[in-house]
Formats: C-alpha cells, structure tokens, sequence
C-alpha cells in the first residue's frame, strides 16, 4: 500500500467511484486499485473496473470483447438512433469516416481566429474584475462559444445550449432526469437539420448532410444523436480541461512565471494537465463474451470502467506520476482515450486549451487562487472544480 494511501486509511470497499467524496480526490484510490486489484468488482453496484494503463489501453482498443454499444454509463441503455459514441464496427466505421470530415486539420485551424478573439474578450471581463471564478469566466465560455458555433447556434441560445450539457451529462452520472432537455434539444436541433437541408452553410451540420465520395451521409436522427455528443465530449470535457490546468497553475506560482517567461511550454502544460487531471476520468464499456484477466473472470454481459484518469497516474509508466511537471516529456496519455473511440475533436480541444492559456500567460501577470478546496462537478466521469476564484493582475 502507498504512503498516500496510509496516511488517508482506505480500503478498496471504501471505493465508490459516484462518491462526492471520491470524485473529490479519486488519486489514492487510484493506487490502491492499481496495486492491490488490477481488475476489480464494485460488489455494491456489479461492474468491474480496470485501473492500470496498459489493461486501460487494451481494453479500449479491443471492441470484439469491450463494446460500447449499451452506452457510457453504468446502466445499460441501448439507443434506437446511430450514434459514434455507442457503437461498434461496422456501424461505427461508417460514422466515424462521415463524422471525420467536419474536424480535418483545415476545419479545426479555421477555428483558431474564434478562439483567440473570444479567449481576449474573456480576458478583458477577468482584468476588469480582478477577482472571478475562473470556471465561469474562462473555462465555461470558451468551449461553449466554440462547440455552438460550429453547430451554427445563435450567440443569445449559448444560456440555453449549457444547460442542455449540464442536464445531459448529469443524466449519464444518474445525477439528473434529462427528459425534458433531452425534447427540447431534440426539438432545437430539428429545425436547424431542416434549416440547413434547405439553406446549407459552412458550419458542421451542413458538413454531414452532405454526402461523401461514396454516397455516405448521416439522416436527420444521426445528425441530431451526433450534435449531442458533440454537446458533451466538445463542451464539457474542455470546460475540464481548462478549469483543471487552470486550477493547478494557480497553485503554483512557480510555473505560471515558468510559462510567462518560456511560452514554448504552453502545450506541454496543456498535456501535463490531461495527464494530470484528466477531464475525462473514465467511461464503461461491457464485455461481449467472457475476459480473463490478471486472474480474474469478468463474465459476458458486465459493464467495465475503464479508468483513462488513473491510467494517466500509472507508476509503471510515468516517473513522479503524482507531481505536475509543465515540462514533462514523452507524456503519452490517454486522456482522449484510445483505439477507434479516440476523441476525433481531440485537435480541437488541445487548441481550445493552448489558446486560453497562450494569452492569459500573455497577458496575466499573477493568478493567485482564493479557493483551495472547491466543490468539484458531481459526475463520476467529469474530472472539474464547479467554481472557484482567482485573484489576478494584469502584465
């Protein structure tokens, strides 16, 4: 047993990955998993859940025993509508290579501009203030202003779009019923598919109602079940990623002047937070026929966690992987995860995140954190502080 894992006495029962007080600091359980029970089973709920990297990394590319087709989450939901987030080839195949066009190199560089311009109009409101919660001000906007522009939704909708990625990714946590956002997206999403049939524009639903080479194109449901993954694999996950590096930064005054006075580290901040801090903790998946591993049978038919945040925490593969090094090398997470799920807006994010902290490091000269122990967001697989506050001075 480590010395973190001493000094704080728990034990795998105590385990439970829906636990605020889990969720809070997931690290030490981490650890213990990945020393004492590599595959372990959550007796109080019955899935299993894998821990280390290298059985994270199997099991995420290896689709013919771990599917994702009863969805993310821990309960079983099988979806009537297409969807690239839950399935497998050959459905997923088609999907993906439809999907891909609308995140090419070119599209994602496109958005550059955006961002920049948004990043500095956030960090106008921030110097103005002095004192802001960082999440509102920063980590929520930028995403949200990015991923709806890319749907072609309206600025004064953007209120409305996060709350649907609130109640959303609540439901996938069991946290919140999403059944009257669930209609209301729907309902949205619908006109702007009939809108866009009718008058097509360069924004990515437009992108895949047309057809490709080979006469491919996504109908109207397919389209709508995509716009809700983009929701929250585009919207949430990057909100996490920036509230986290953030968050980390302002502990350490240290590497924010590292990075003011060397901006070449900005993408390997960016990367030591995904490791670090993955946004994305982890997602399940379920076993299709019988998996023996490290000596343990998971049977047909179980849903298995596959842990992406404490695979970035492996010992066997990362050297101090409890400390936040900016300057980490050869940083091979898996915080996007991996094999033919690897997040395809992956691209987008990372220039999301390098860009918000490139011009705050520009233009901030200290951020000073006034909340040491906030509140973090209350879903098993969202790895983000729900608010906290940071002092700041202009360069």
């Amino acid at each position: 047993m480590s010395e973190t894992t001493r000094e704080t006495k728990i034990s795998l029962d105590d385990y439970d990955p829906f636990d605020p007080a889990v969720i809070a600091d997931p690290f030490p359980y981490y650890r213990l998993l990945q020393q004492e029970a590599p595959v372990h089973k959550a007796e109080k709920y019955g899935f299993f859940v894998l821990s280390r990297y290298d059985d994270v990394v199997a099991a995420a590319q290896d689709w013919e025993h771990f599917s994702t087709t009863w969805g993310p989450g821990p309960q079983r939901i099988e979806s009537p509508v297409a969807s690239i987030l839950q399935s497998d080839p050959p459905q997923h195949t088609r999907l993906r290579s439809i999907i891909a066009r609308a995140f090419t190199p070119r599209a994602v560089t496109a958005c550059e501009p955006l961002i920049d311009a948004y990043a500095h109009e956030c960090i106008d409101r921030i110097l103005e203030q002095g004192k802001v919660d960082l999440i509102d001000e920063y980590a929520i906007p930028i995403p949200v202003i990015v991923i709806a522009e890319l749907l072609g939704v309206p600025r004064e909708d953007h209120a409305l779009f996060r709350k649907w990625s609130d109640d959303i990714v609540g439901a996938i946590g069991g946290k919140v019923d999403p059944r009257n956002s669930q209609r209301e997206f729907d309902a949205y999403f619908s006109d702007i598919v009939k809108a866009r049939q009718k008058e097509p524009r360069n924004d990515v639903i437009s992108k895949l109602l047309r057809s490709n080479s080979k006469g491919e194109k996504l109908d109207t449901p397919e389209v709508i079940s995509f716009c809700l993954s983009l929701l929250v694999a585009g919207n949430e996950t990057t909100t996490g990623l920036i509230g986290n590096l953030f968050f980390e930064l302002a502990r350490r005054p240290e590497a924010w002047n590292r990075l003011r006075e060397d901006p070449s580290l900005v993408a390997s901040a960016v990367e030591e937070s995904l490791r670090f801090d993955a946004p994305n903790q982890g997602l399940f998946r379920h076993t299709v026929k019988d998996v023996e591993l490290h000596g343990v049978k998971i049977p047909e038919g179980q849903k298995v966690l596959l842990l992406f945040g404490a695979a970035g925490r492996d010992p066997d593969h990362f050297e101090r992987p409890d400390e936040f090094d900016i300057g980490r090398a050869a940083n091979r997470h898996i915080a996007f995860g991996s094999g033919i799920h690897h997040c395809l807006g992956a691209s987008l994010g990372r220039l999301e995140a390098n860009t918000a902290l490139r011009i705050a490091t520009e233009r901030i000269a200290e951020i000073r954190l006034l909340d040491e122990s906030p509140p973090y967001v209350p879903v098993f697989f969202i790895r983000c502080p729900e608010h906290y506050r940071v002092e700041v001075t202009a360069s």
